[in-house]
Protein backbone atom coordinates (compact mmCIF):
# COMPACT_ATOMS: atom_id res chain seq x y z
CA UNK A 1 0.00 0.00 0.00
CA UNK A 2 2.97 2.35 0.58
CA UNK A 3 3.83 2.15 -3.11
CA UNK A 4 0.32 3.24 -4.05
CA UNK A 5 0.49 6.16 -1.61
CA UNK A 6 3.82 7.31 -3.09
CA UNK A 7 2.46 6.98 -6.63
CA UNK A 8 -0.64 8.94 -5.69
CA UNK A 9 1.49 11.93 -4.68
CA UNK A 10 3.38 11.90 -8.02
CA UNK A 11 0.50 11.06 -10.40
CA UNK A 12 -2.57 13.07 -11.22
CA UNK A 13 -5.90 11.82 -9.76
CA UNK A 14 -7.09 10.49 -13.15
CA UNK A 15 -3.85 8.52 -13.63
CA UNK A 16 -4.13 7.10 -10.12
CA UNK A 17 -7.66 5.90 -10.81
CA UNK A 18 -6.55 4.20 -14.03
CA UNK A 19 -3.62 2.54 -12.27
CA UNK A 20 -5.86 1.27 -9.46
CA UNK A 21 -8.37 -0.12 -11.98
CA UNK A 22 -5.62 -1.94 -13.86
CA UNK A 23 -4.11 -3.40 -10.66
CA UNK A 24 -7.54 -4.54 -9.51
CA UNK A 25 -8.31 -6.30 -12.82
CA UNK A 26 -4.92 -8.07 -12.73
CA UNK A 27 -5.53 -9.21 -9.14
CA UNK A 28 -9.05 -10.39 -10.00
CA UNK A 29 -7.74 -12.33 -13.01
CA UNK A 30 -5.07 -14.06 -10.86
CA UNK A 31 -7.53 -14.98 -8.13
CA UNK A 32 -10.00 -16.55 -10.60
CA UNK A 33 -7.16 -18.54 -12.19
CA UNK A 34 -6.19 -19.92 -8.79
CA UNK A 35 -9.82 -20.79 -8.00
CA UNK A 36 -10.14 -22.77 -11.25
CA UNK A 37 -6.98 -24.79 -10.56
CA UNK A 38 -7.88 -27.63 -8.21
CA UNK A 39 -5.17 -28.86 -5.88
CA UNK A 40 -5.37 -32.67 -5.66
CA UNK A 41 -3.76 -34.54 -2.77
CA UNK A 42 -3.14 -38.21 -2.12
CA UNK A 43 -6.13 -39.78 -0.29
CA UNK A 44 -8.11 -36.60 -1.00
CA UNK A 45 -11.72 -36.78 -2.10
CA UNK A 46 -13.24 -35.59 -5.35
CA UNK A 47 -16.31 -36.12 -7.48
CA UNK A 48 -15.85 -38.00 -10.74
CA UNK A 49 -17.60 -40.59 -12.93
CA UNK A 50 -17.67 -44.15 -11.60
CA UNK A 51 -17.59 -46.66 -14.45
CA UNK A 52 -19.18 -49.36 -12.27
CA UNK A 53 -21.99 -47.28 -10.73
CA UNK A 54 -22.42 -45.24 -13.96
CA UNK A 55 -22.81 -42.03 -11.91
CA UNK A 56 -20.79 -39.01 -10.76
CA UNK A 57 -19.93 -39.94 -7.16
CA UNK A 58 -17.41 -39.21 -4.40
CA UNK A 59 -14.04 -40.90 -4.94
CA UNK A 60 -10.81 -41.12 -2.95
CA UNK A 61 -7.50 -40.61 -4.77
CA UNK A 62 -5.34 -43.74 -4.49
CA UNK A 63 -2.56 -42.97 -7.01
CA UNK A 64 -1.16 -39.64 -8.19
CA UNK A 65 0.67 -38.81 -11.42
CA UNK A 66 2.51 -35.63 -10.48
CA UNK A 67 -0.22 -33.16 -9.53
CA UNK A 68 -3.09 -35.08 -11.15
CA UNK A 69 -4.95 -38.16 -9.87
CA UNK A 70 -4.27 -41.35 -11.81
CA UNK A 71 -6.41 -43.93 -9.96
CA UNK A 72 -9.39 -43.38 -7.68
CA UNK A 73 -11.61 -45.55 -5.47
CA UNK A 74 -15.38 -45.07 -5.47
CA UNK A 75 -16.62 -44.50 -1.92
CA UNK A 76 -19.98 -46.08 -2.81
CA UNK A 77 -19.05 -49.38 -4.48
CA UNK A 78 -15.35 -49.52 -3.41
CA UNK A 79 -14.25 -50.17 -7.02
CA UNK A 80 -10.87 -48.80 -8.13
CA UNK A 81 -10.54 -47.36 -11.63
CA UNK A 82 -8.69 -44.73 -13.65
CA UNK A 83 -9.51 -41.10 -12.97
CA UNK A 84 -11.82 -39.61 -15.59
CA UNK A 85 -11.59 -35.82 -15.53
CA UNK A 86 -15.13 -34.40 -15.88
CA UNK A 87 -13.78 -31.12 -17.32
CA UNK A 88 -11.76 -32.82 -20.06
CA UNK A 89 -13.70 -33.15 -23.34
CA UNK A 90 -14.09 -36.66 -24.68
CA UNK A 91 -12.19 -37.42 -27.88
CA UNK A 92 -13.57 -39.78 -30.47
CA UNK A 93 -11.34 -41.78 -32.76
CA UNK A 94 -12.42 -42.41 -36.31
CA UNK A 95 -11.04 -45.55 -37.85
CA UNK A 96 -11.61 -45.62 -41.60
CA UNK A 97 -10.23 -49.14 -42.09
CA UNK A 98 -12.87 -50.56 -39.77
CA UNK A 99 -15.65 -49.09 -41.91
CA UNK A 100 -14.23 -50.55 -45.11
CA UNK A 101 -13.81 -53.95 -43.45
CA UNK A 102 -17.46 -53.84 -42.39
CA UNK A 103 -18.48 -52.87 -45.91
CA UNK A 104 -16.50 -55.78 -47.37
CA UNK A 105 -18.05 -58.17 -44.85
CA UNK A 106 -21.54 -56.88 -45.68
CA UNK A 107 -20.86 -57.29 -49.40
CA UNK A 108 -19.60 -60.84 -48.81
CA UNK A 109 -22.62 -61.68 -46.63
CA UNK A 110 -25.07 -60.24 -49.15
CA UNK A 111 -23.49 -62.33 -51.94
CA UNK A 112 -23.70 -65.39 -49.72
CA UNK A 113 -27.31 -64.56 -48.83
CA UNK A 114 -28.22 -64.30 -52.52
CA UNK A 115 -26.72 -67.75 -53.08
CA UNK A 116 -28.63 -69.19 -50.10
CA UNK A 117 -31.90 -67.55 -51.21
CA UNK A 118 -31.46 -69.03 -54.69
CA UNK A 119 -30.95 -72.53 -53.23
CA UNK A 120 -33.87 -71.96 -50.83
CA UNK A 121 -36.29 -71.29 -53.70
CA UNK A 122 -35.30 -74.53 -55.46
CA UNK A 123 -38.59 -76.44 -55.53
CA UNK A 124 -37.15 -79.60 -57.08
CA UNK A 125 -35.88 -80.72 -53.66
CA UNK A 126 -38.31 -81.48 -50.86
CA UNK A 127 -37.19 -80.29 -47.43
CA UNK A 128 -36.96 -82.71 -44.53
CA UNK A 129 -38.97 -81.87 -41.42
CA UNK A 130 -36.76 -80.25 -38.74
CA UNK A 131 -36.06 -82.41 -35.68
CA UNK A 132 -33.45 -81.34 -33.13
CA UNK A 133 -32.32 -84.97 -32.61
CA UNK A 134 -31.60 -85.61 -36.29
CA UNK A 135 -28.30 -85.14 -38.11
CA UNK A 136 -28.03 -82.76 -41.07
CA UNK A 137 -25.54 -82.18 -43.87
CA UNK A 138 -24.37 -78.92 -45.44
CA UNK A 139 -26.90 -77.20 -47.73
CA UNK A 140 -29.66 -79.62 -46.78
CA UNK A 141 -33.16 -78.17 -47.00
CA UNK A 142 -35.24 -78.32 -43.80
CA UNK A 143 -38.77 -77.25 -42.91
CA UNK A 144 -39.24 -75.63 -39.49
CA UNK A 145 -42.81 -75.23 -38.11
CA UNK A 146 -42.17 -71.60 -37.00
CA UNK A 147 -39.58 -70.26 -39.48
CA UNK A 148 -40.65 -72.22 -42.57
CA UNK A 149 -38.30 -73.46 -45.28
CA UNK A 150 -34.55 -73.17 -44.59
CA UNK A 151 -31.12 -74.34 -45.68
CA UNK A 152 -28.33 -75.63 -43.39
CA UNK A 153 -25.29 -73.38 -43.92
CA UNK A 154 -22.78 -74.06 -41.09
CA UNK A 155 -22.16 -76.14 -37.98
CA UNK A 156 -21.15 -74.38 -34.76
CA UNK A 157 -20.77 -76.99 -32.03
CA UNK A 158 -21.38 -80.70 -32.20
CA UNK A 159 -25.05 -80.03 -31.46
CA UNK A 160 -25.67 -76.59 -33.11
CA UNK A 161 -26.50 -75.82 -36.74
CA UNK A 162 -26.93 -72.50 -38.55
CA UNK A 163 -29.98 -72.51 -40.79
CA UNK A 164 -30.82 -69.70 -43.21
CA UNK A 165 -34.55 -68.93 -43.48
CA UNK A 166 -36.40 -66.22 -45.42
CA UNK A 167 -36.25 -63.96 -42.35
CA UNK A 168 -32.54 -64.53 -41.72
CA UNK A 169 -29.97 -66.81 -40.12
CA UNK A 170 -31.03 -68.83 -37.05
CA UNK A 171 -29.06 -71.12 -34.73
CA UNK A 172 -30.89 -74.37 -34.04
CA UNK A 173 -30.14 -77.53 -32.16
CA UNK A 174 -29.09 -80.35 -34.47
CA UNK A 175 -26.30 -82.78 -35.24
CA UNK A 176 -23.80 -82.91 -38.10
CA UNK A 177 -24.10 -85.89 -40.42
CA UNK A 178 -20.99 -87.98 -40.55
CA UNK A 179 -20.10 -89.33 -43.99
Amino acid sequence: MNILANLATVLRPSDTALLLCELFTQYAARSTQNENMVQYTMLGELICYCSKCKLDLNHRITLMDGTRPKRVMCLTCKATHSFKDPDKPKTTKKNTTKGTAKALTKAKVSAQEKDWRLKLTDTAKTPSKYNMKEAYSMEELVYHPTFGRGIVVTFDHPDKIHVFFDEGLKVLKGLKKTA
